[in-house]
């Protein structure tokens, strides 16, 4: 079980990392590619979507690398659990890695590792 949390901030943070490039292509071609081939495209209206995903794509990333980061501090567990809990809407991957956070989490073993962790920073 510590060998699956050992492993967990790292793939947080390359799962923000590769998030970051759908984000990424989708700015490209809305700001340079779309206006050459159909200026139209531009209108307000068709522009909420991609907006919105965008949005929504960078609160992920942000969540990703938050809660990598966070698991290895070793801190704020309960922050862990709720940034694991919001990354399930993230189907398929963000589903899978919550549920494997959220079952490590919740294992004795890393609960008192916490503990420990809180206890020698709280003294």
């Amino acid at each position: 079980m510590t060998a699956i949390f050992r492993v967990l901030p790292f793939i947080y943070i390359c799962l923000g990392l590769l998030f970051i490039i759908p984000v990424a292509t989708t700015i490209y071609n809305v700001a340079i590619v779309i206006p050459r081939i159909d200026p139209d495209m531009l209108e307000p209206v068709s522009l909420v979507p991609t907006i919105t995903l965008l949005f929504i794509g960078l609160v992920l990333i942000t969540i990703s690398e938050i809660n990598g980061i966070l698991l290895l501090k070793r801190k704020h567990r309960r922050t862990s659990i709720i940034l694991s809990c919001i990354l399930l809407l993230a189907f398929p991957i963000g589903t899978l890695l919550g549920i494997a956070t959220l079952f490590v989490l919740n294992q004795g073993l890393i609960k008192a590792r916490y503990a420990e962790q809180d206890a020698a920073a709280n003294p």
